[in-house]
């Protein structure tokens, strides 16, 4: 004849399924802990290892066969340079152009990132010195660029 307990035991209830019941729960949540932290350090290894993209920006004279290589104390020129953004984000740009030690124009460019632009500036460019020095600075970056010009004899 059965009694309440030895039903119990022998049914669903039997405590031997219990343990192994919470054994195989247990066992499911510390591999799934276990891979996550797998994946999630193998993650940051590869963040840390892997090459990131540079940041940096390309300033350059957009025509330099056509810049000035004499330039007459009353006439104007074009100065024509170009700002190339490939530094992750939208950035503006202050610059300045500078006769030799002398600024002479300014300005702000803003680009988005990979936006390319041309810059034209109509200037007079001929300093008090046969030989003068034209530069452009881009004032955020610390990048300049520059050319010689002479006054015609």
């Amino acid at each position: 004849m059965e009694t309440p307990d030895s039903s119990r035991q022998s049914g669903l209830f039997h405590p031997l399924r219990h343990a192994t019941l919470r054994f195989a729960i247990l066992a499911l949540a510390a591999a799934g802990i276990a891979a996550y932290a797998a994946f999630s350090h193998s993650r940051t290894l590869t963040l840390a290892t892997a090459q990131q993209p540079e940041a940096y920006t390309e300033l350059y004279f957009t025509h330099p066969d056509k810049l000035a290589k004499t330039a007459p104390a009353s006439q104007s020129r074009i100065i024509e340079f170009t700002v190339h953004n490939l530094e992750g984000r939208t950035t503006a740009y202050p610059y300045a152009i500078y006769r030799d030690d002398q600024q002479i124009a300014t300005g702000t460019i803003t680009l988005n990132n990979f936006a390319t632009s041309p810059v034209n500036q109509s200037l007079v460019i001929a300093g008090t010195k046969t030989r003068t020095m034209i530069t452009v600075k881009l004032l955020n970056t610390g990048q300049s660029i520059h050319f010689w010009t002479e006054q015609p004899s």
